[in-house]
């Protein structure tokens, strides 16, 4: 198969079976440009199956390097059935691998509130990896999100919905070849992990999420070695949800903004509602909140759920992610129930706070958003009571 990409490979496929293979003191690790062009000569039939299956089992059994994974995710690009519509005008890299257990994945309705502000998103998953998981591609349809097959009809659903879903099949006509692969090998590979960070549609900014504890660490520096050929690129990265990549709101999470060769942490505080497994059902079990939320013009703004939560959280990062807010009080108040002038009890309480010692009306919408979560009344009819107490005082 061929890329669209015009990629000169320098290395041969007997050199670089040398290079991984020739024994423990001569045996070395690929570099950025040996790793991609390993891909292409894959692809192009230069290197066989068995040979590419065996760098790929030496690569895994010593552990992929930064390097390796970033030339792969490289390669994988230059097969992107998006490499050949420039026009895509893309604005959003969000890939959804790992699937959730059991549970629904609320991103869903962060990215179509973001399509509705005017962003271009492209989600994009495996549905046929991990079957025993709650995949993306399972429920785009269920919330209105459109399906690509090719790259026309993705453009055509960002230039209606701002938003679209293509399974990576679809997206990199050279997957289902790796997959067959990965079949007889019977193991995951470092192209598992380079499709969480090919990027296929050339997006300004992406979302990269990890489960396991210290992987952010990797994941930086897989993205430092990719930074020279996408130097633009501007990434969030955080502890996905089972590794899903949304918020757990029930949980402090560490964000890390890469832009520009630099890494800029943030720490999104817990913002999902306190109380019981039994409490939190009472504000709305899964099935519930669906409905509410398949009715509603900006579903999770003004919503108390535990499920508004994921989605009003995972919309804050995003925000930041963008530079549409600057800091993590002004995304949440934003995600939550847009700007506070738009009620006039939450503006006169949060004005009223500042007035009693809250530095300002960001901060003062938290306290408002905490105490509503903490005793499960909705934020205009809390603000509305404060006022009315402070009013009979």
């Amino acid at each position: 198969m061929l890329s669209p990409v015009n990629v000169e490979c320098n290395i041969s496929a007997r050199e670089l079976v040398h290079a991984l293979a020739a024994g423990p003191k001569k045996a070395r690790s690929l570099n950025v440009n040996e790793a991609r062009a390993m891909v292409h000569l894959w692809a192009k039939g230069e290197m066989d199956d068995v040979q590419f299956g065996s760098l790929l089992l030496i690569m895994r059994h010593r552990g992929e390097t930064a390097d390796e994974v970033a030339g792969a995710a490289l390669a994988l690009r230059d097969f992107s059935v998006f490499t050949s519509v420039p026009e895509l005008n893309a604005t959003l890299d969000w890939p959804c691998y790992a699937g959730k257990r059991e549970q629904f994945p609320w991103l869903l309705f962060s990215a179509l509130r973001l399509g509705k502000k005017g962003q271009r998103i492209v989600l994009h998953g495996d549905e046929l990896a991990s079957p025993k998981r709650n995949h993306v591609g399972a429920f785009v349809k269920q919330v209105g999100i459109p399906v690509a097959i090719d790259a026309a009809s993705a453009a055509k659903a960002l230039d209606d919905q701002g938003v679209v879903y293509m399974g990576l099949d679809s997206m990199l006509p050279l997957w289902p070849r790796i997959r067959s692969l990965h079949r007889i090998l019977a193991l995951r590979t470092l192209l598992t992990q380079a499709v969480r960070f090919f990027n296929p549609a050339n997006c300004r900014y992406g979302v990269r999420t990890y489960f396991h504890h210290g992987l952010d660490v990797h994941y930086q520096q897989v993205l430092a070695a990719m930074a020279p050929h996408c130097p633009e690129l501007e990434l969030v990265i955080f502890r996905g949800h089972q590794g899903e990549a949304e918020i757990n709101p029930r949980v402090e999470s560490e964000l890390l903004f890469c832009r520009s060769g630099t890494v800029q942490a943030m720490t999104l505080p817990i913002c999902a509602p306190e109380g019981t497994q039994a409490q939190l059902q009472q504000l709305g079990s899964d099935d519930e909140v669906l409905q509410r939320f398949t009715r509603c013009a900006r579903p999770g703004a003004g919503d108390n759920s535990l499920q508004a939560a994921t989605v009003n959280a995972t919309l804050a990062v995003i925000l930041l992610l963008l530079g549409q807010e600057k800091d993590i009080c002004t995304a949440l108040k934003l995600s939550y129930g847009g700007k506070v002038a738009a009620n006039p009890a939450i503006e006169a309480l949060c004005q009223m706070l500042v007035q009693q010692g809250c530095s300002n009306e960001s901060e003062a919408f938290q306290l408002l958003r905490a105490q509503s979560m903490r005793t499960g009344i909705g934020m205009e009819q809390l603000a509305t009571q404060l006022l009315a107490q402070v009013a009979a005082a």
